[in-house]
């Protein structure tokens, strides 16, 4: 095993307190409730940069989307034990391998997120679509560059279209197609 440091850049400033998904029974939980009042939530973030890496984001604003590296530690650490999930925690659907889902309950607490860029005040990010708590710890932000970022003929499978459909009507999100 190799042993190596991160330090985080930033520090995200949101309305989401506290996480919707939590271990239950070797798989998640959703709870519900909380995942639809902190979508709303969700909509526009901050992303704090320290003052020592302010000079970092020069021409960061020229770009309309940026990927976010954070840690997801607030996920409980038993929940990075678990190796399959019902997708979002919705056992509605199949389980699937964890490398197979973007959930937060992974076995390094490593997030990320492409999310839009709509301001930059100083060292100050504002965001729309960053599905990362209150006080997460950012490790790094990168341009997103659509003909490096975007690959050719993507494919999804059926089970994740699925899922976004159900989500779109049962929690009442309006995810954007694209």
């Amino acid at each position: 095993m190799i042993d190596f440091k991160l330090k985080r850049i930033g520090t995200v400033k949101s309305g989401r307190k506290e996480a919707c998904l939590y271990p239950e029974d070797q798989d998640l939980k959703i709870d519900r409730e909380l995942a639809l009042d902190q979508y709303v939530e969700m909509e526009v973030s901050e992303i704090v940069v320290e003052e020592e890496y302010a000079d970092c984001l020069d021409g960061i604003e020229e770009f309309s989307h940026v990927i976010v590296l954070f840690l997801t530690q607030f996920t409980d650490e038993g929940a990075r034990r678990i190796k399959k999930v019902h997708p979002g925690g919705f056992k509605e659907f199949p389980t699937k391998g964890i490398f197979s889902t973007r959930s937060p309950a992974r076995p390094n607490p490593i997030g990320l997120t492409v999310v839009e860029l709509l301001e930059r005040r100083g060292n100050v990010l504002i965001l729309r679509g960053l599905d990362a708590i209150d006080e997460t710890k950012v490790l790094d932000i990168k341009p997103f560059i659509s003909f490096i970022d975007t690959p050719e003929s993507p494919k999804d499978p059926k089970w994740i279209l699925d899922l976004f459909d159900y989500i779109n009507r049962e929690m009442g999100r309006f995810v954007k197609e694209g």
